[in-house]
């Protein structure tokens, strides 16, 4: 008689095979009843489910895995309902008029490793479904989506409204990748040490780690701004647009890292970025040999671009506005009152913007809450039991209508 010892491991990536082959059968199903057309379900064919199920059957640490993104996220129980949602939303952005239908649907083909490429996805969606969904229901209100520069760089939104037109350009920023790095070491080691705790810093951060750390953050804060307003050190090649507002859609979406969205760093970079450079520059330099980390913007563009750091020390001026976006909830917007004089917002303008992009979709609930603080707006935003979903987004589209009527009835006076 063979007597086979019990294996913890072995067990637990039976029951996690066992359950995902199931979801893996409930999601195909959806799938078969989404409209011809449909963007989700030309990637996730029928060929593709089978090869999915044989990588399950022989995946020997499905615990660990990384599984790929769009199946991933679509195999969450409580997804059933928002993978319809999501796929109109695309559909509807790829068919439109002035879209890339090439480009607004690769994202959702993400494989694994590719897990930053699919967020940054889902975050240009939801932003540019708002935005569409808002300009069809007030009249004067035209969306045109990769609107091209002079340059030869494109804007993901222009919003033009009955007086003025907004550029808004999304990024994301994500866990860097020595957040990465040490994630993947620590669940390696799990293997062999189940119960073992993350804790940062570390045995799996190196002796020389930049985070996790503030002054870290700022930094990775500053690269992720100046992609959009400069390149090759150029600030002619900036994503921006001289005739009208520069909004910067910054979403903060890590999954293994520390929550960016309420880092000191986010709030250390708006400053220096808003500041009034070169004389009234939020953060002063630090002298030679001091302890603290210098997170002047001047000396992080000296370090970058040190032939074009005094040029681009005027390219964030460009800039009218940001919005701060937790994942895909809307955080916060922040106004540039030292942005140029024809690329200044007025607080209603920043107002109607956050009406905007505030209303969810549908397909992003339960994501994590909008603020650290436990006020209605967090409230809001906040995962809520399934059972109040609906009625949360009842009460949330009747408050967005209210507040979006009285803005638009009232326009800004520029």
């Amino acid at each position: 008689m063979i007597v086979r010892l019990y294996d913890p491991a072995v067990a637990a990536n039976d029951i996690v095979r066992e359950h995902a082959l199931a979801r893996i059968d409930a999601v195909q199903a959806l799938v078969h009843e989404l409209p011809p057309g449909s963007a989700i379900a030309a990637v996730l064919t029928k060929d593709y489910f089978q090869e999915q199920r044989a990588w399950v059957g022989g995946e020997p640490d499905l615990v660990s895995a990384e599984w790929p993104p769009l199946l991933g996220w679509t195999m969450t129980s409580w997804r059933a309902e928002e993978i319809a949602l999501l796929d109109s939303d695309v559909q509807m952005i790829r068919d439109h008029p002035t879209s890339n239908p090439v480009q607004a649907t690769a994202w959702l083909a993400s494989r694994r490793g590719e897990s930053r490429k699919f967020r940054a996805g889902l975050v240009e969606t939801a932003a540019k479904a708002r935005a569409l969904v808002f300009a069809d229901a007030n009249e004067g209100w035209t969306v045109n989506f990769d609107a091209p520069l002079a340059n030869g760089r494109d804007i993901d939104i222009l919003l033009a409204g009955p007086e003025r037109s907004f550029y808004v350009e999304c990024t994301v920023i994500t866990e860097s990748d020595e957040d990465q790095q040490v994630h993947d070491e620590w669940l390696e080691a799990r293997k062999s040490t189940p119960d073992l705790l993350l804790a940062r810093p570390g045995p799996f951060d190196a002796t020389n780690a930049k985070g996790p750390s503030p002054y870290y953050d700022t930094n990775r804060f500053y690269i992720k701004v100046f992609d959009k307003l400069q390149k090759g050190g150029d600030p002619a090649q900036s994503q921006t647009s001289p005739d009208g507002p520069n909004i910067l859609l910054l979403s903060c979406f890590p999954i293994h890292s520390t929550p960016l969205p309420f880092s000191p760093g986010l709030k250390w970079a708006l400053d220096e970025l808003f500041a009034g450079q070169p004389n009234m520059g939020a953060l002063k330099q630090m002298a030679p040999g001091s302890p603290l980390p210098d997170i002047s913007l001047m000396t992080f563009l000296t370090r970058q671009w040190p032939a074009k750091a005094t040029d681009l020390l005027q390219s964030p001026a460009r800039l009218s506005g940001a919005l701060i976006f937790n994942c895909l909830g809307l955080q916060g917007g922040r106004i540039n009152y030292n942005a140029h004089p024809n690329q200044q917002v007025s607080h209603r303008e920043m107002t109607l913007l956050e009406v905007i992009f505030s209303p969810a979709r549908g397909w992003e609930n339960l994501q994590p809450p909008a603020s650290a603080a436990p006020d209605a707006a967090a409230q809001l935003l906040a995962p809520p039991p399934i059972q109040r979903l609906r009625d949360l987004a009842r009460y949330r589209t009747d408050l967005v209508a209210a507040r979006t009527r009285r803005i638009v009835a009232s326009p800004p006076r520029l």
